[in-house]
This record gives C-alpha cells, sequence and structure tokens, in this order.
C-alpha cells in the first residue's frame, strides 16, 4: 500500500511538472501582438520566439539523454525545474525583443532537461502493462496546461500587461520542484563513461545554424549559405557519430529496432505540423479577425481541453489495444484539422476555428500515449533514458520543422514587414502553411497503419 501511495505521489508530481512545462509553452502565443506593439517587432522576430526554443531544446535532447542514463535522471529533471521558473520570470523583465529571444533560448536548456527525462521517469514508476494508462494521465496534464495557458495569457495580457504573464507563470515550474524535493530521490553517481562533447557539439552547431537560415531565406543569399552550412555540419555530425567509439546515439541498433524507428517516424511527422498551428492561428484571431487577446485565448482553450478529457482514455487504450491502430486513428483526426485550418480566411466564421480546435484535440489525445508507450516499450528499462529522450527530439525536430516552414514562408512573403501592414500577405502564409502540414500528417498517418514488431520480453 505504501509503495502504491508512493507511486501514486510521484505521478501527481510528473503532472504538474508536465503541466508546468506545457503552461509555459501555451502562454507564448496569446501576448505576441502586444508584444509586437511594445518592441515595434515585425513577424519574423515572432516566429522566432517558437524557433529559437524548439530548435534549442531539439539540439540538446540527445546530450541530456545520454547524459541521463548516465548519471541520474531524477535530478537532471529538478534542476530543469529551476531553470525554467528563472528563465521563465526573466522573460518578463527584458527592455528588447532581442533579450527576451535570449532569455527564450535558456528556457529552452532548462526545458530540454524536462523533456529529456520526463517520459522514462514516468516508464520507470508505472507497473507492468500499465505504461500506457500513466503515461496518458501525464499527457493529460500536459494537455491541461496548453488549455488553461492561452486562456490565462489572454486575461493578464488584456488586465495586467504581458509582462505578469511570464512573472505569474514562474509559480507552476517552482511549485513542481518544492513537490519533487519530497516525492523524487536523487540518486546521483558519476557516469562511468564521457560524453561525447565533439558530437554534441556538432549537432548544436548544425541546429542552431538551420535556426538561421530559416530565419534569413528570402532575405538576400546569406540564408542560402547558412542552410547550406546546416546541411554540410549536419553531414559531418553523422560522420562523426558513425566512427565514434562513443557515439551519442548508436544509429545501428536504432535502425534495428524496428518497432522504435516507426514509432520515431510517425512521432516526426505527425508532429510536423502541431506548434505552427497555434502560433498562426492566435494571430490569425487577434490581427486578422480582431479578437482581442483574451477572446483569442478562450477560442484557443478548445483544443487542449479536448486533448486534457480524452488522453487518458487514449492511454487506456493503448494498454487494451494494439497502440499503432489507436496512433492511426489519433493521426487521422490530425490530418482532418490541418486540411480544414488550410481553408480559413479573413471572413471565415468562428464555427470553423472550433471544428479545427476539436479536431486537433481529438487527434492528439488519441496520438500521443499509445505512440509514446510503443516507444517506451521497444527498449529495456537500461535504454529508457535514451529513448525518452529520442522520443521527445522527434517531437522537439517535428515542431522546429513546422515552425521553420512558417518562419521561411514569413521570411519570404512579408521580410522584416509587420502582419498587421500586409494581412493578405499572412493569410496567404497561412493557407500555404496547412497545406504543407497536411502533406507531412498524411505520411505519418500511412506510416502508422504499419503493424510493428512485438515489444521485447
Amino acid at each position: 500500500m505504501a509503495e502504491e501511495r508512493r507511486r501514486w505521489l510521484l505521478v501527481a508530481f510528473i503532472a504538474l511538472s508536465q503541466f508546468a512545462s506545457a503552461f509555459m509553452h501555451a502562454i507564448v502565443g496569446v501576448p505576441l501582438p502586444t508584444m509586437a506593439r511594445e518592441f515595434g517587432a515585425s513577424g519574423l522576430e515572432l516566429s522566432l520566439l517558437d524557433t529559437v526554443f524548439l530548435g534549442a531544446a531539439a539540439a540538446l535532447l540527445m546530450p541530456i539523454g545520454r547524459f541521463a542514463d548516465a548519471t541520474d535522471k531524477n535530478s537532471l529533471f529538478k534542476w530543469g525545474l529551476v531553470g525554467l521558473g528563472v528563465a521563465t520570470f526573466a522573460i518578463g523583465l527584458q527592455p528588447t525583443m532581442p533579450l527576451v529571444i535570449v532569455m527564450r533560448f535558456l528556457q529552452a536548456v532548462a526545458a530540454a532537461f524536462l523533456i529529456a527525462t520526463s517520459m522514462a521517469i514516468v516508464a520507470d514508476i508505472a507497473p507492468r502493462g500499465q505504461i500506457g494508462r500513466f503515461v496518458g494521465l501525464a499527457i493529460a496534464a500536459t494537455y491541461m496546461g496548453l488549455a488553461t495557458g492561452p486562456y490565462f495569457a489572454g486575461i493578464v495580457t488584456t488586465h495586467l500587461g504581458w509582462r505578469w504573464v511570464f512573472f505569474l507563470a514562474a509559480i507552476p515550474p517552482f511549485a513542481a520542484w518544492v513537490l519533487a524535493k519530497f516525492t523524487l530521490p536523487s540518486r546521483w553517481q558519476m557516469p562511468t563513461v564521457p560524453i561525447n562533447a565533439v558530437n554534441s557539439a556538432l549537432l548544436v552547431a548544425a541546429i542552431a545554424t538551420l535556426i538561421a537560415a530559416s530565419a534569413t531565406l528570402g532575405q538576400g543569399p546569406a540564408g542560402y549559405v547558412l542552410l547550406a552550412a546546416a546541411a554540410v555540419l549536419g553531414a559531418v555530425y553523422l560522420a562523426a557519430e558513425r566512427r565514434s567509439a562513443n557515439p551519442l546515439l548508436n544509429f545501428a541498433a536504432v535502425a534495428a529496432n524496428r518497432r522504435l524507428t516507426q514509432a520515431l517516424l510517425v512521432q516526426f511527422l505527425i508532429y510536423c505540423g502541431t506548434v505552427g498551428t497555434t502560433f498562426l492561428l492566435s494571430i490569425y484571431l487577434q490581427v486578422i479577425q480582431g479578437h482581442t487577446p483574451e477572446g483569442a485565448g478562450q477560442i484557443l482553450i478548445v483544443g487542449p481541453v479536448v486533448m486534457a478529457v480524452f488522453a487518458p482514455l487514449g492511454g487506456r487504450l493503448a494498454d487494451r489495444f494494439p497502440p499503432h491502430l489507436i496512433t492511426f486513428i489519433g493521426g487521422t483526426f490530425i490530418l482532418c484539422q490541418t486540411v480544414l485550418a488550410a481553408f480559413l480566411d479573413a471572413g471565415s466564421g468562428l464555427a470553423l476555428v472550433l471544428a479545427v480546435m476539436v479536431f486537433q484535440g481529438l487527434g492528439f489525445a488519441f496520438f500521443s500515449a499509445p505512440n509514446i508507450s510503443n516507444i517506451m516499450t521497444s527498449v529495456g528499462p537500461a535504454e529508457r533514458g535514451m529513448a525518452s529522450a529520442l522520443s521527445a527530439e522527434m517531437r522537439s525536430l517535428g515542431m522546429m520543422v513546422s515552425m521553420a516552414i512558417v518562419t521561411v514562408l514569413i521570411s519570404v512573403r512579408l521580410g522584416t514587414a509587420a502582419i498587421s501592414s500586409a494581412p493578405g500577405s499572412f493569410l496567404s502564409v497561412m493557407t500555404l502553411v496547412f497545406i504543407a502540414f497536411s502533406a507531412l500528417t498524411a505520411l505519418g498517418v500511412l506510416a502508422s497503419l504499419r503493424k510493428p514488431p512485438p515489444a521485447p520480453a
């Protein structure tokens, strides 16, 4: 009984920490137009807030995952909570948009510690045969953070100003850290094998260069030079990994695990159409349709609420039925969302926007927990830190591709002009983005149809 009580206390802690991380991410979109007016920021600068965050997190996940398996994932998770709270509070103190972007980068570093280790911790504490259920509960907490974030940000931005959004959003990660002191024991050990710093640096450099390239394409030859440099750095990283006696990731072992590779591919493709949706709809509702930040937050809350309500069911179904079938159902809902969003224009009614949000909510409720369950059950306990990091890596890379598509098209179509000065160009960008999202999501849905090999005993 005591062990069961401890397990559920740990789940509560994980839920609060997942809520805190998602809440922080969800609050960013709603205050963007207000921040743009105060700082005179361009659409490109606004898109960089998400692109920098996602890119920095994606670059650090694999080094952190490897480090977590070698040391103690619990300690790293708690460090991430403290860092997230400090960086979130500091965003509200910044006097310029470039400094906000810098603090957003530091926020991403802290979030990477949480993202890389969270699902491994959940898998460690879940009883055998109930990983889907526990993952579903953690994901439900994530979606509650996503649901309440826009609503909270809308009210606070309207009545107190955008800076208070970040001051108040620093509270949940600090609260989760306090709870972690009593529920999550640390078992720190020094790594017996050193982490490959050279390969880690190559990976970070490749992703950072890709971010810079996506922000400058269409602004002259520099963007294309940076894109080529990112490709070269990526190729050098892959070559170094294959030749290293101590790689960050054993590509041969991952490729041999067909259950893992299939779930990771589906994870990447489905998430290619996610974060860009929220970013675009937040601007669309406020700049194109004239909603207040509070009103936009009330509309954007619909999708995450649907996710939070149905995510535990998705996790339970993954324990009772083949997870890839539940994943396929979720991916199909997400495809419906991206296709509907491609039809939005200046005269679209609220019903179409709400339909987009509902399909998004149902899709990720039935996709996330089953696919993560597939990933976490495809490896043994000693490899869960890296599996958790790989899952998060594919999610982050997909989200980064999502925002890179948005950033590139805004850069090419709008340049440094404010979105409010070129609403027609923004709408054309939004349509093209959702067409691209639909194509990528369709590939993910098709990939999820193939029955994976059985999980290891």
